[in-house]
């Protein structure tokens, strides 16, 4: 004799499967966000802003009188462009591994929460952007990398002067790796080159081709002075910072000795200040 399964036992157990695909369908549109499973841009993957007007990154031999060592840590590359777009992630569709990044992500959640209760905001940071590594477009830590972003915008603040006649001049501002900064400068000073020479004229030298002349340029200072390369600042620049180090200033010149007149220079973001 056959045993038949009570019509409301098969109903329940098909309830319940339903149920389950439902539940997982919910968790992959919940973590793959509303804009799709791309990785959103996080601010590990941030590129410097590009300064149109910046040229070759070559060191000035005869401006690189740099009195604390230095080593570029931005570096910027020269002309416009922008970054490539990530390529898209899928989530897995294997309901374990799925449920494996969920508990990833919720215990990653609480830690980048402590981090922020002890203002800790640089760990918070890194925390969120390995969430983004994992669940792309994950909307709770975008929002989090984006407000972290804006507090670090204007986290620190320091208004300078830079004299028009002085070499390399120290900012009191160090740099910290992966932290913004943002460069102003306003006012007028005097550029001055004099040369005597004949009827056949002069080349511009050749260490003073990268930039325009008497352009305000910067170079962040660590202890090998090999590696320092000045990048233009020009009116204004913004930059993530690749490596640490004193952001110092000066005017583009072989020779600044000459010039006159100085730019009030304020410089904000995220810094120490010494």
């Amino acid at each position: 004799m056959k045993l038949r399964r009570p019509l409301g036992t098969a109903r329940q157990t098909g309830c319940v499967v339903a149920i389950v695909l439902l539940t997982l369908c919910c968790e992959r549109a919940y973590f793959s966000g509303a804009t799709g499973t791309g990785f959103p841009a996080t601010a590990s993957a941030q590129a410097p802003q590009r300064n149109p007007r910046n040229g070759r990154q070559r060191a000035a031999a005869g401006a690189a009188n740099n009195p604390a060592g230095g080593e570029n840590a931005n570096a910027p590359p020269g002309g416009p462009g922008q970054p490539e777009a990530p390529p898209a992630v899928e989530l897995p569709s294997d309901p374990r591994l799925l449920a494996l990044h969920r508990d990833f992500v919720t215990k990653a959640e609480k830690l980048a929460g402590e981090y922020e209760r002890t203002a800790d905001i640089g760990k918070a940071r890194d925390v969120y952007v390995q969430i983004l590594k994992l669940v792309p477009n994950y909307p709770p830590a975008v929002k989090k990398l984006d407000e972290i972003r804006q507090r670090e915008a204007t986290a620190d603040r320091r208004v300078l002067d830079v004299q028009a006649d002085g070499g390399w001049q120290p900012t009191g501002v160090f740099v910290e790796p992966g932290r913004p900064v943002r460069i102003k400068a306003a006012g007028e000073w005097t550029f001055r080159m004099v040369h005597r020479l004949s009827a056949d004229g002069m080349q511009i030298p050749e260490e003073l081709r990268d930039f325009n002349l008497g352009a305000l340029v910067g170079m962040i200072a660590t202890e090998d002075p090999e590696k320092a390369k000045p990048f233009l600042v020009g009116s204004q620049y913004e930059f993530v910072a690749e490596l640490p180090g004193q952001l110092l200033l000066r005017m583009y010149d072989s020779d600044p000795s000459d010039n006159q007149g100085r730019l009030n220079v304020e410089i904000t973001g995220t810094f120490s200040k010494r």
